[in-house]
């Protein structure tokens, strides 16, 4: 087999689980034994292009939509809901991330100014001048 039919048999077999709504165990499962029929096909075939996969098979919307009314109502909607959950997590925890690099940034900002910039000390007590002629350390 060329190379280009690899790609597409691996494209379709990719838009196929993209298009199920089912949970990761039965997903897998179905994958496994669906990709199956197809390499068998793509070998029996070889001239087998990706709209002989779409005569044969179906298109992936249609084997999702086959695969989510052959299963009960309220597993596909359990894992839409679950999807949806996962999505909103995700989101928090990037907005969050990003929250923490900006502290953190400016932190770092402020720490350096303040140690290397805006404050320092011209003797050991701030605010009292040396005596003239006198080493610093020993006044105080």
């Amino acid at each position: 087999m060329p190379n280009k039919k690899i790609d597409s048999v691996e494209l379709y077999l990719k838009e196929v689980r993209d298009a199920l709504m089912c949970p990761d165990l039965e997903r897998k499962k179905f994958m496994r034994d669906f990709s199956e029929n197809v390499c068998t096909y793509v070998s029996d075939n070889p001239t087998a292009q990706k709209h002989d996969l779409y005569a044969r098979f179906g298109s992936p919307e249609e084997i999702g939509e086959s695969f989510a009314y052959a299963e009960d109502r309220s597993v596909v909607q359990k894992s839409l809901n679950s999807r949806k959950r996962q999505r909103f997590f995700l989101r928090i925890l990037v907005v969050l991330a990003a929250v923490a690099v900006l502290l953190l940034g400016l932190f770092v900002i402020d720490t350096c100014l303040y140690n290397h910039g805006e404050s320092f000390r011209e003797s050991p007590v701030e605010g009292t001048p040396p005596p003239p002629n006198k080493i610093i350390w020993d006044v105080y």
